[in-house]
């Protein structure tokens, strides 16, 4: 079984920005001493993301998507979506003008696009793919 965690890089960088609006906010209101319409405007948005970015590093396990001899399953937005390896006709890359990932193509000719790029790159994720012996193109 392998279990992928989404990357760090973008909830660690969320933090640093509400750092930086908050601790830019304070020193406005501290410099002119008044409390101008922009001061409180970046002192809620850099409270804001920190305390998101946080609550998000604190439930990264949750959002970390799953591949193994049965399937592949990734949970997004309080939805597992579960894909089982009986019904995966192939897997393989795909790039176009949104981005880049993995194709899930079912044997009942449906096809899964999962754009992979917060998790690893697409060929990381075929590798994962072809360790957990799944079909792969």
């Amino acid at each position: 079984m392998i279990i992928v965690k989404p990357k760090l890089t973008h909830f660690i960088s969320m933090v640093l920005v509400g750092l930086f609006f908050f601790s830019t906010g304070a020193a406005v209101w501290m410099q002119t001493g008044e409390f101008v319409t922009a001061v409180p405007i970046l002192l809620l948005l850099g409270c804001m993301l920190s305390f998101w970015g946080i609550h998000i590093l604190m439930n990264r396990n949750k959002f970390a998507m799953t591949i193994d001899s049965t399937g592949f399953r990734v949970y997004k937005n309080k939805v597992v979506l579960v894909i089982e390896a009986e019904k995966i006709k192939s897997v393989k890359s795909f790039a176009n003008l949104r981005g880049r990932g993995v194709v899930f193509e079912l044997l009942d000719g449906k096809t899964f696009e999962f754009d992979c790029r917060n998790y690893c790159s697409e060929k990381k994720l075929l590798n994962y793919c072809k360790q957990s012996n799944l079909p792969c193109a």
